[in-house]
């Protein structure tokens, strides 16, 4: 038996939330007995700053229970106890914010100390992405009470490295999902999106790392060599979406920026992925977003920042640009290149996403399940 601790759906939305429902899945499908444990209570919404959470069109996962209340400590002692009374041979639990570390520190001490488990921690950040010296701690102390972790880029495997020299590090990349897609035509898409190429895209929540700003400051440039250039942003804004409104009147690129600040429903997505022309991450920084993998997904190329696992994608094949963090001039360049030489990335994205699946990250789980950890 395997327990996979991470947020589900419908209580929460995002990439991380997918990959809760997807790993398990995977798993499932490997025949390995899995029980999810997911969270009770939402954000509080001083740290939830998006649209309320909607039903995703996700792989259902039996048996799941909602447990872990991040204000019970009652209800972290309770985990472990369900935990223990599973005979578990391997915990995994997913990282990817301070908020969780008390919870997680309560159930993983537990855990270590009462039972043979197996705890692996997929870290999707090593640092929040608003980084502070006492949230560094917190995930210091998570990482140390692990036997070994899951990193999905080389970046992120390097510093855990570092930091535990004698713990084991499996890379694997962050998986596309496979599931067959329905796929509107491009000007069908466009038409019900009221838009037209060339169209860039700027997919998900939008936050300050994201670099939207840097995207809307090389759009004035592109706008000169392409003046029909149209960006749309399609995603829930994280804060005060004026910030962005004052930006794109500040650079007169009203005609060109359509906002669309909501958070996009499975059932909508195809819709934006066939309407654009190229997806743009813009990361100042980053460690992995579902974002890329997404686009690819949907056979879409990206131009996006070097940072996280972005080379490690590029490594495998040319799927678009890559660019330098926080460079408007370079990305622009790397815009109007695509739409001038308008390469085909079709038969590079379609190898990529044979190779990254949640079958074979299922299966570098399982071998991480027979190796012994410090």
């Amino acid at each position: 038996m395997m327990v996979l601790i991470g947020p589900t759906n419908p209580h929460f939305q995002g990439g991380i939330v997918e990959y809760t429902h997807y790993l398990a899945d995977a798993l499932k499908k490997a025949g390995v007995p899995v029980q999810v444990l997911s969270f009770s209570r939402p954000y509080p919404k001083q740290f939830y700053k998006g649209s309320p959470t909607a039903q995703l069109n996700l792989p259902e996962i039996p048996g799941e229970l909602s447990l872990l209340d991040w204000l019970s400590p009652f209800s972290w002692v309770r985990v472990w106890w369900h935990i223990k009374t599973l005979d578990t041979s391997m915990m995994i639990v997913q990282w990817w914010t301070f908020f969780w570390a008390l919870p997680y520190m309560v159930v993983m001490l537990l855990v270590r100390l009462t039972t043979q488990t197996k705890i692996v921690v997929v870290v999707h950040n090593i640092s929040d992405h608003e980084p502070s010296w006492w949230k560094s701690l917190l995930s210091y102390m998570v990482f140390w009470l692990a036997h070994g972790y899951i990193t999905h880029a080389k970046t992120l495997q390097q510093d855990l490295l570092r930091m535990f020299p004698h713990k084991e590090t499996n890379l694997h990349l962050n998986p596309i999902p496979n599931t067959a897609v329905s796929m509107p035509q491009k000007l069908d898409a466009q038409k019900k999106l009221n838009v037209s190429s060339p169209l860039l895209l700027f997919f998900g929540i939008v936050r300050p790392y994201k670099g939207l700003e840097v995207l809307l400051e090389a759009l004035v440039s592109v706008r000169q060599a392409i003046p029909s250039i149209k960006l749309l942003v399609a995603g829930d804004f994280w804060r005060d979406e004026q910030r962005y409104q004052d930006k794109i009147t500040a650079l007169g690129l009203q005609h060109e920026v359509i906002l669309h600040n909501a958070f996009i429903l499975d059932s909508n997505i195809p819709l934006y992925m066939a309407a654009a022309d190229v997806a743009v991450f813009p990361y100042i920084t980053a460690t992995g977003t579902a974002s890329t993998k997404l686009a690819l997904r949907y056979n879409l190329p990206i131009i996006a920042s070097e940072v996280g696992d972005v080379p490690d994608m590029f490594a495998l094949g040319t799927i678009g640009a890559m660019v330098p963090p926080n460079n408007p001039t370079q990305l622009s360049e790397a815009i109007i290149d695509f739409f001038k030489h308008k390469r085909n990335y079709q038969k590079a994205i379609q190898a990529i996403s044979k190779e990254l699946t949640w079958d074979s990250l299922a299966q570098s789980v399982l071998t991480m399940l027979h190796t012994s950890y410090g």
